[in-house]
């Protein structure tokens, strides 16, 4: 099953959020109430965030929502490419937080210019 691509970003954002934050899955479950087995599904794309868990998670790791958006791709996102799949799963995968910053901020270099 293919997750969704959008799915795949907020989630993204979510788990670089809470690492640089510094909160664990179990804390920012607690938080809300839910399992961290959810948070993982939440920050692999396997399920979809709602809004009101997503402005949940804003308050405890000091983001607006808005943020977990940004930067979304462009139109024709809900068609990516295996190669944009495979990042998004790359990513996801590095465990470094300052890594992911180093990379998050790249990219929001690149798309300001």
């Amino acid at each position: 099953m293919a997750y969704h691509p959008v799915d795949i970003h907020v989630g993204g954002r979510l788990k670089y959020f809470r690492e640089t934050a510094k909160v664990s899955q179990k804390k920012l479950a607690a938080h809300v109430g839910i399992s961290f087995q959810q948070i993982q599904k939440y920050e692999t794309g396997a399920n979809r965030i709602g809004a009101s868990r997503l402005f949940e998670f804003g308050q405890l790791l000091d983001r607006q929502v808005g943020e977990f958006f940004t930067p979304l791709p462009g139109p024709g996102a809900c068609g990516p490419s295996l190669a944009t799949l495979q990042l998004a799963q790359d990513l996801d995968a590095i465990e470094d937080p300052d890594v992911l910053e180093h990379f998050y901020q790249l990219v929001m270099r690149y798309n300001a210019t």
